[in-house]
């Protein structure tokens, strides 16, 4: 139950400023009333357990909005704007964050959701010249809270982190948990004085004993904001950086055109970390490269030592966060829209390509388990993927296919003959080498790019899915690593594979080839079909065989698409020890390239025939029993329509 006192307004109240802060206007308004913001804090409902929560700033609950803004005669869109509730339509990590006692470690961490130390801008604290920025100073912004605001392109300049006298940061941590404001107990300070405390070997004494007292420095007033040795072309740089940053980020929320901006901005930091020093490529100046050399440096160092010592127990921290300093955390980021470019598919592979194999060698399980958890445009992550013998491989637990109703269980396990006429006859003629082997490597390898683009898997993790012995996925990826890596073509292998994802993501109905391994698994062609099938007068001897396993072979491979190979037939010879050469050659007469003739033509007919019928029932569940009479008849009435003149 809410006290009668937690309800009263205030004697006297503040309009906030724009874009000001919850603890930017508790701090002009517990001066204006000469109270401590503490006091402020507990009139409003804010405090709990003495302390005033940092999660405050993140959002209050609708009973607490309405108790703040009864208390500061606000209405409640007033009081939301105070808090970064505010901004998560317009700044994607701020909608992730936990609320209330959850938050325990409010820093810009690996999210880049906010600071609780506030950038500033002194100019801008200073105000303007009405009565009340005069007397209380101008806005503590709210927006100087998120990580990526590093400048103020008002001002042309960049933003402060630390006190110019102490030099600590803005409101930094003074326990676990941090606080909306800091030293909230002590009275009497301008909204615009520091309120850290002095460090111990700093305080005044009395009675040989160090005085406890606030640094009290104006922000607005204190010395000039250090330039961090920038020129003033680097400077101009970042403040146009900034507010290019801006004008993406206000574009960045849920199902806005360019909301994958951020991820993709993040995940190139962590490559520029990863793969430092190749990243000083990216920056214009030596001191911009400097800049940046100070916070990356240290985390590539750490990932190398953890690499080269993996029980040692260090633990790799900082590849994701910003930089509190403002120069690093600019540089990091001017480094990152360069390498990201105009995020074009084929130019980003070929820029961030190198930075990604560095970075994977570097630390491979952290980026792989970071990139599976992130949101990153599909031609980001495809750029970064890892590659093992040039073979793209996708981030765990994540598709790359577009939206749509494509998974694993649609991909045909052999990329089928049309398809491959369709999307790769021009491909063949820039091969090194093109045979009936390499086209087969092909269609296979295409088939384990699209598993990797439906599932999010690595192939080898989806061999068994697709019923390709691991073996043979292995000879493949390695021969087109040979192939494909010294001619600089995968980048075109891997756009024709996306294109044939992208077809088969618009399907209202893809097929399961999955449902149809697992059901004709253990089936066999019946004997009586096979000799009814067979009884064409140029093919008595493999009728005479009285053997129905090249037929079953046939007929598995078409229904499945699969390779006639990798049938369970041939797979089931092999287990045993047995020869697969006889089988083999029986199944290959069947499958001879080329257009056949003949009762060969006609076999093959009857069986695509059959087939067709097998695959049929198999979708739709039921029995696996064809009307051999019927195909044998069909097949004969067209035969004679085809010879008769």
């Amino acid at each position: 139950m809410v006290s009668a006192s937690a309800t009263r307004q205030l004697p006297r109240a503040l309009v906030p400023l724009p874009d000001e802060s919850l603890p930017g206007l508790l701090l002009r308004l517990s001066y204006r009333l000469e109270r401590a913001p503490h006091r402020i804090a507990v009139l409003c409902g804010l405090e709990k357990g003495y302390r005033v929560p940092a999660y405050h700033l993140l959002r209050l609950p609708d009973a607490l909005t309405s108790q703040v803004g009864n208390r500061l005669r606000l209405s409640a869109a007033e009081t939301e704007s105070l808090t970064l509730r505010s901004l998560t339509d317009t700044y994607l990590p701020l909608a992730s964050m936990p609320s209330g006692a959850r938050l325990t470690n409010p820093t810009s961490g690996m999210n880049w959701s906010f600071n609780l130390s506030s950038r500033f801008c002194p100019r801008c604290l200073h105000g303007d010249e009405s009565s009340i920025q005069r007397t209380l100073g101008g806005p503590w912004r709210l927006r100087w809270h998120l990580p990526t605001t590093f400048a103020c392109p008002k001002h042309h300049q960049l933003l402060a982190s630390k006190c110019p006298a102490c030099g600590q940061l803005v409101n930094g941590f003074t326990d676990r948990h941090g606080g909306l404001i800091c030293n909230p107990g002590v009275p009497g300070l301008h909204p615009l004085q520091c309120r850290n405390i002095i460090p111990s070997d700093n305080r005044p004494r009395r009675g040989g004993k160090a005085h406890i007292l606030p640094c009290g420095t104006r922000l607005d007033r204190g010395p000039a904001i250090a330039r961090f040795g920038l020129s003033n072309e680097d400077t101009n740089l970042l403040v146009a950086l900034q507010q290019r940053m801006d004008k993406n980020l206000e574009y960045s929320g849920l199902g806005a055109p360019r909301d994958n901006y951020l991820p993709d901005l993040i995940l190139a930091t962590v490559l520029i970390k990863l793969s430092w020093p190749l990243g000083s490529t990216l920056l214009p100046s030596e001191t911009l490269k400097a800049s940046l050399d100070a916070h990356a440096a240290p985390i590539s160092a750490l990932a190398a030592a953890q690499r080269d010592h993996p029980n040692s127990g260090t633990r790799l921290a900082g590849p994701r966060n910003l930089p509190q300093e403002v120069a690093h955390c600019g540089a990091l980021l001017l480094a990152a829209e360069k390498l990201l470019g105009d995020r074009d598919a084929a130019s980003l592979r070929e820029q961030v390509q190198p930075f990604a194999q560095a970075a994977h060698k570097q630390a491979p399980r952290y980026l792989l388990n970071l990139m599976a958890s992130m949101s990153t445009s599909t031609a980001m992550a495809r750029a970064a993927a890892r590659r093992p013998h040039g073979f793209p491989e996708a981030p765990a637990r994540r598709s790359l296919v577009p939206q749509g109703t494509f998974q694993l269980k649609n991909v045909p396990p052999f990329l089928p003959e049309p398809w491959f006429d369709a999307h790769f006859t021009g491909f063949m003629r820039d091969m090194p080498r093109t045979n009936p082997w390499t086209v087969r490597q092909l269609r296979r390898g295409a088939t384990l790019r699209l598993a990797e683009l439906a599932s999010g898997m690595p192939w080898y993790r989806c061999t068994a899915t697709l019923g390709i012995p691991n073996k043979a996925a292995r000879g493949t990826v390695s021969l087109l690593g040979r192939e494909l890596g010294p001619a600089h073509l995968w980048p075109a292998f891997e756009a024709r594979v996306a294109a044939i994802a992208r077809q088969l993501s618009e399907e209202n109905n893809p097929t399961d080839y999955s449902r149809r391994l697992h059901a004709l698994a253990g089936w066999r062609l019946p004997l009586d079909d096979w000799m009814t099938l067979c009884d064409l007068p140029l093919i008595g001897r493999l009728r005479a065989k009285e053997d129905a396993a090249p037929g079953t072979v046939f007929v598995w491979s078409e229904s499945t698409s699969a390779e006639y190979l990798h049938s369970p037939l041939i797979q089931e010879l092999k287990r045993s020890g047995e020869s697969t050469v006889p089988m083999k050659r029986a199944a290959a007469d069947i499958f001879a390239p080329g257009r056949p003739t003949g009762d060969r033509r006609r076999l093959r007919q009857r069986l695509k025939m059959y087939a067709a019928q097998l695959t049929h029932a198999c979708d739709l569940g039921q029995s696996l029993r064809v009307d051999v009479e019927a195909i044998v008849a069909r097949e004969s009435k067209i035969e004679q329509e085809r010879v008769s003149p």
